[in-house]
C-alpha cells in the first residue's frame, strides 16, 4: 500500500494567473450586460406605466357603470315590490277597516294586515319597516323598527299619487330612504298609502356582491356627504375624489394623497336623481402593482444577468475544486453518524483520486461493522421478545384457569366456592366499617318438575335465562352467584333489610316477567322464584341460616314470593 501511494503523481494546483483571468472576464461580461439591460429597461418601464394608466381608467369606468346598473335595478325592483304589496288581497280587502280598529271587522283587519306586513319584513330583508298612512297622514298600522316622522313629512307621504322612491334624508338622526305607493279603492279613490323604509345597508351589500377584489373599493356617499356603510364620523381615505365628484357629473382617474402618507387612485360619478355619488378607489400600489413588479423584475434580471456573467467564468475553477468539496462533505456526514457514505471518484490518477478510493473503502468497512452490530442486537431483541411472549402466554393461561375455577360453566356466574370467599370478605368489611350488608337467597320454583317433564337440556336453558333476568336487575355494587342446583345467592353491600327486600321483590318480578325459549306441553314455559332475605348482624353463618329459613318459609307460603329473616344476630336465630 505504501509503495502504491509513493508512485501516484502529484498534479500541480491551478495558478493565480488562471484565477485572475477568470475574475477579469467575469467583471467585463457583467458590466456590459448591466449597461445594455439598463437602457432597455428604462424604455420598457415608461411604456408599461402609460398602458397601466389607461387600463386603470377603463377598469374604473367599467366598475362605476356596473355598480350604477345594479343600483338602478335595485331601485326598480323596490318599486315593483311595493306595488305588489299594495295589490295583495290581504291589504286591499282590509285597508278600509283599519281606520276603525274597534269596529266589527277592525280587529280582524288589523290582525291580518299586521301578520302580512310582518311576513313582508321577514321575506324581504331590504326593508327596515313598512307602514300604512290614511289620506290625512294618520298612521294606520306599521311593522318593523318604529320611526317617528314629523307631521309635515306624513302629510307629504300621504299625498303621493304614484309609486316613487324619495331621496335620502335625515329623520330623527337616521339616514333613511322611503319607497311609497298609493292604495286605491272602488272608483279609483285613494284610500291609503303604503310606505317602506329601505335598509341602506342592503345597497352596500349589493355593491360588495357584484364587485370583485380586482375592481377596487366602492363607496356610496349620500347627499349629505356621509359614507354609506361606515360609521358617521368615518370617511373614505380619498376625500379629494369626493370633492371632485361633487363639482361635476364625473371625474377621471385621479391620484390622491392620504393623511398617513400613502396614495390612492380614484374615480367617481353621480347616480340618478337620488343624490348618491359612487366613488371607486384602489391603493396606488395595487393599481400599479404590475409597474412596481416590472421595476423589481427588470432590476432583478439586470442583477442576475451581471452576476451570472461574472460567475460563469469562475465555473471552471469551481469544477476543479469539486472533488475536495466532496471529500469534505463525506467527512462531515461520517462525523454526524452516517456510515453508508460514498463519494464519486474523479477520472484520472492523483492524490485526490487516491483519497477518494481510501475514503470509500473506510466508509464501506464502517458500514459492515455497523450491520454486524445491528444483526447481533436484533438477535438479542428477538430472544427477549420470545421470552416475553412466553411469559405473557403463561400469565394469560393462569388467568384463564383462575377464572374458570371460580365461574359456573352453565350460567357464567361465580360459583359456590367463590361466593363463600366473597361473603366472608364482605362480612368482615361490614363489621369493620359499620355499613349494612344483606344476603338474598333465590330458588327456582318447581324446577325438579320442569326437569322431569322437559329434560335436563330445557332445565339448563331455564337456569341460563333466570341468571340473565337476575343479572339485568342488579346494581353495580351487587354480587350474584350460582349457589348450587337451581339456587342463587346475592350479596347486597351497603344495603339494609328494607332495601334488600325491595331489591328481592324487583328480582322476583323480573324473573316472573321473563320469557324463556322453552316450549312445554302447555306452550312457552314461564317460571317464578322464591326469595329469602336477611341482614348481616355480625355472624355470617347466622345470616345465612336466617336467609335460608326465610327462603323455606317463602316456599311453604305458596312460592313466588319474598320472605324476610330479619337482621341475624348470634349463631342460630334472627332478631
Amino acid at each position: 500500500m505504501r509503495t502504491d501511494r509513493a508512485e501516484i503523481p502529484v498534479r500541480p494546483k491551478p495558478g493565480h494567473r488562471f484565477r485572475g483571468i477568470a475574475l477579469r472576464l467575469s467583471v467585463i461580461v457583467g458590466t456590459a450586460t448591466l449597461l445594455a439591460t439598463l437602457f432597455i429597461s428604462g424604455v420598457s418601464l415608461f411604456t408599461i406605466q402609460a398602458v397601466l394608466g389607461r387600463e386603470a381608467e377603463q377598469k374604473f369606468d367599467r366598475t362605476l357603470w356596473s355598480a350604477s346598473e345594479h343600483l338602478a335595478g335595485f331601485y326598480a325592483q323596490r318599486e315593483i315590490d311595493l306595488q305588489t304589496f299594495a295589490e295583495s288581497g290581504v291589504v286591499a280587502e282590509n285597508v278600509s277597516h283599519l281606520s276603525a280598529p274597534s269596529s266589527p271587522g277592525g280587529e280582524r283587519a288589523v290582525r291580518e294586515v299586521a301578520t302580512y306586513l310582518g311576513y313582508v319584513l321577514e321575506a324581504f330583508p331590504q326593508y327596515e319597516a313598512v307602514f300604512l298612512l290614511a289620506p290625512d297622514g294618520t298612521q294606520l298600522i306599521s311593522a318593523g323598527d318604529p320611526m317617528v316622522l314629523p307631521p309635515a313629512a306624513l302629510e307629504t307621504l300621504a299625498a303621493v299619487s304614484g309609486g316613487q322612491i324619495g331621496n335620502p334624508q335625515l329623520l330623527g338622526g337616521r339616514r333613511v330612504q322611503l319607497v311609497s305607493t298609493p292604495l286605491s279603492g272602488k272608483g279609483g279613490r285613494r284610500v291609503a298609502t303604503l310606505h317602506a323604509v329601505l335598509d341602506l345597508g342592503a345597497m352596500v351589500s349589493l355593491l360588495q356582491e357584484h364587485t370583485s377584489a380586482n375592481d377596487g373599493q366602492l363607496y356610496l356617499i349620500d347627499p349629505f356627504g356621509a359614507v354609506l356603510g361606515l360609521a358617521p364620523e368615518s370617511t373614505p381615505e380619498s376625500p379629494g375624489a369626493i370633492r371632485l365628484a361633487a363639482e361635476g357629473s364625473k371625474i377621471g382617474v385621479v391620484k390622491a394623497d392620504l393623511p398617513n402618507g400613502g396614495q390612492v387612485v380614484a374615480s367617481a360619478v353621480r347616480f340618478g336623481s337620488h343624490g348618491w355619488t359612487l366613488v371607486v378607489q384602489e391603493p396606488y400600489e395595487a393599481a400599479f402593482a404590475p409597474f412596481t413588479a416590472a421595476v423589481r423584475r427588470v432590476g432583478g434580471l439586470n442583477l442576475i444577468a451581471a452576476v451570472l456573467a461574472s460567475l460563469g467564468s469562475l465555473i471552471v475553477v469551481a469544477w476543479r475544486v469539486k472533488p475536495i468539496l466532496d471529500l469534505a462533505d463525506g467527512a462531515r456526514r461520517l462525523s454526524e453518524g452516517e456510515t453508508d457514505v460514498h463519494i464519486p471518484v474523479p477520472p484520472g490518477e492523483g492524490e485526490i483520486q487516491f483519497l477518494a478510493h481510501s475514503f470509500n473503502e473506510m466508509s464501506h468497512r464502517l458500514l459492515e461493522n455497523r450491520r454486524d452490530l445491528e444483526a447481533q442486537q436484533a438477535e438479542i431483541a428477538a430472544a427477549n421478545t420470545r421470552l416475553t411472549d412466553q411469559n405473557e402466554e403463561l400469565r394469560s393461561a393462569n388467568e384463564v384457569l383462575e377464572q374458570l375455577s371460580i365461574t359456573d360453566g352453565l350460567t357464567r356466574l361465580h360459583n359456590h366456592r367463590y361466593f363463600q370467599d366473597q361473603f366472608a370478605r364482605e362480612a368482615k368489611r361490614a363489621d369493620r366499617t359499620g355499613q349494612p350488608l344483606s344476603l338474598v337467597l333465590i330458588d327456582i320454583d318447581d324446577f325438579k318438575k320442569l326437569n322431569d317433564e322437559l329434560g335436563h337440556a330445557a332445565g339448563d336453558t331455564v337456569l341460563q335465562y333466570v341468571a340473565s333476568a337476575l343479572t339485568g336487575e342488579l346494581r353495580d355494587s351487587d354480587f350474584l352467584a350460582r349457589y348450587g342446583g337451581e339456587e342463587f345467592a346475592l350479596l347486597a353491600p351497603q344495603t339494609e333489610l328494607e332495601g334488600a327486600i325491595a331489591l328481592a321483590e324487583k328480582l322476583r318480578l323480573g324473573v316472573q316477567a321473563a320469557e324463556f325459549p322453552v316450549v312445554g306441553p302447555k306452550g312457552r314455559v314461564r317460571t317464578t322464584v322464591s326469595v329469602g332475605v336477611a341482614e348481616h348482624g355480625g355472624n355470617p353463618e347466622a345470616t345465612f341460616q336466617a336467609a335460608d329459613r326465610a327462603l323455606y318459609e317463602a316456599k311453604g307460603s305458596g312460592k313466588d314470593c319474598v320472605m324476610s329473616g330479619g337482621r341475624a344476630r348470634g349463631s342460630d336465630a334472627p332478631a
